[in-house]
């Protein structure tokens, strides 16, 4: 199961380019064949109609609205945080602008980006001369690991004073991976690149912004589900 979810990371699920690539060209072959073509014809038809919907901003958030969603924290749990740690992952301009509020209120002892390094220069050029800024890359490739890697740092350092930002939409997984024995980390949520409309005229209007939100939520509620099964499994 687990090669068939990174298979599906890789090509991307619902959503994304390389989906919508895969399931046209077998589409196409199956064009070739004379019996094969009227299908074909219905099923490029049927893919194009679903990326159009899938790019409405209300059907984008309304799938990612129906992920669990986590509150953010108030002032006085982020008041005791002196470890930043931020997820690198889709929705970086979110996160950065998530940072930011962050390091508005606070001046962490640390700041950690785990994953790949994209957000790692402007990361440093938020943070205060008194703040010092690493990167992990290692072993954190996926939400998993990452996870795994901030059990390994909050076991070395006082309740509460370690804090996590993702995407909004990659907490809950966060949530259910922490979960049975969460450490004491204050979770923070960052909003999507572009927070789709879910009412109004723009709301039924496509765009690409949408179709990214819906392809992020898509891949969410898929993984969070086998992140429920593997747990029952154990």
């Amino acid at each position: 199961m687990s090669v068939i979810l990174t298979l599906i990371k890789t090509i991307g699920g619902p959503g994304s380019a390389g989906f919508f690539v895969l399931v046209a060209g077998l589409l196409l072959l199956m064009g070739r064949h004379p019996r094969g073509r009227r299908p074909a014809r219905v099923g490029l038809s049927g893919l194009v109609l679903a990326y159009l919907v899938l790019a409405l901003p209300v059907v984008a958030s309304a799938l990612a609205g129906g992920l669990p969603a986590t509150a953010s924290p108030g002032p006085d749990a982020l008041g005791r945080v002196r470890v930043l740690i931020v997820f690198d992952g889709d929705n970086r301009a979110g996160r950065l602008r998530q940072t930011r509020e962050v390091l508005r209120a606070i001046t962490p002892s640390d700041l950690y980006l785990l994953g790949d390094p994209y957000l790692l220069e402007d990361l440093r050029a938020l943070v205060d001369p008194a703040t010092t800024t690493l990167h992990d890359d290692g072993s954190t490739w996926n939400t998993a690991a990452q996870v795994d890697r901030v059990r390994q740092f909050v076991d070395r350092w006082p309740p509460l004073t370690t804090a996590l930002i993702a995407s909004r939409v990659q907490m809950p997984r966060i949530v259910a991976l922490f979960t049975p024995s969460a450490p004491d980390v204050v979770l923070i949520p960052s909003p999507l690149d572009v927070e789709p409309a879910a009412t109004g005229p723009a709301a039924f209007v496509p765009s690409l912004a949408a179709l990214r939100a819906s392809r992020d939520a898509i891949y969410e509620h898929a993984a969070l589900r086998y992140t429920a099964w593997q747990q029952e499994r154990q």
